[in-house]
């Protein structure tokens, strides 16, 4: 850390971040972006956030020293990473604040994830009858941890996450479960003779 001082003030700002994550050390550049806009007073969906959108990914990816930024569809330290289901669904937590779909982290209680291996929709269950789709689906994307430094510890630590993930045939899903492993998430899911609940997967456009 003694070349602290020499950073730009965004990677400082990261340095900073890093030590609150939990576990410490390692994030989602998506979690780091957003966390970025909420200090620097960024609105979601304005002009200024799409510029900080640009502007932070190309701080991290283009010129990321001396950070370890991990390309989840490469390999790290010549060992192929499996993307599992936790890690996914951090990913997916904070593209859906980045969004705007969420205001913050949700607390575990009533907050559910359904997954395959090419999407994840999340839904807030408020009672056994009353299901509620939070925007739209995700489609699994570019995906990057960023950690000050890596090490194989982290990475399996980074894929404990609080909430309840489901497949497509509503089967509980545990946070290490390679992402390969799953079918692709159905457009519907039945959760009774009566009730079909829908994954909203609706391809987006550009974000």
């Amino acid at each position: 850390m003694s070349g602290l001082p020499r950073l730009s003030r965004r990677k400082k700002q990261i340095f900073g971040f890093l030590k609150e994550t939990s576990p410490t050390g390692i994030a989602t550049l998506n979690e780091l972006r957003v966390r970025a806009m909420w200090a620097d007073g960024g609105v979601i969906g304005s002009r200024s956030h799409a510029d900080h959108k640009k502007s932070f990914n190309r701080t991290l990816l283009k010129h990321g020293d001396p950070f370890d930024i991990i390309d989840l569809s490469k390999t790290w330290q010549g060992t192929p990473i499996v993307l599992t289901v936790g890690i996914f669904a951090r990913w997916v937590v904070w593209e859906l604040i980045e969004r705007g779909f969420l205001s913050s982290i949700p607390k575990a209680k009533n907050f559910e994830l359904y997954m395959g291996h090419d999407a994840c929709t999340a839904v807030i269950r408020n009672a056994a009858v009353n299901h509620a789709v939070i925007g739209n689906c995700c489609f699994l994307n570019k995906l990057y941890l960023v950690a000050n430094p890596s090490t194989k510890e982290m990475l399996e630590e980074v894929s404990e996450v609080p909430w309840s993930i489901f497949d497509g045939t509503q089967k509980k899903l545990h946070c290490k479960t390679a992402i390969h492993k799953l079918s692709r998430l159905p457009n519907e899911i039945s959760l009774d003779s009566d009730r079909i609940l829908s994954m909203s997967k609706i391809k987006p456009g550009k974000y």
